[in-house]
């Protein structure tokens, strides 16, 4: 089983400060940027 984040490349979301699953934070930075 490939490790979590294999589909988005850890190192995007590492400068963002995102350490929790790039499935729950995706949603969540794009709802904070929308508003």
């Amino acid at each position: 089983m490939p490790p979590m984040g294999s589909s988005i490349p850890s190192s995007i979301l590492q400068p963002k400060g995102i350490s929790l699953p790039p499935t729950k934070q995706l949603p969540v930075t794009r709802e904070a940027m929308g508003k």
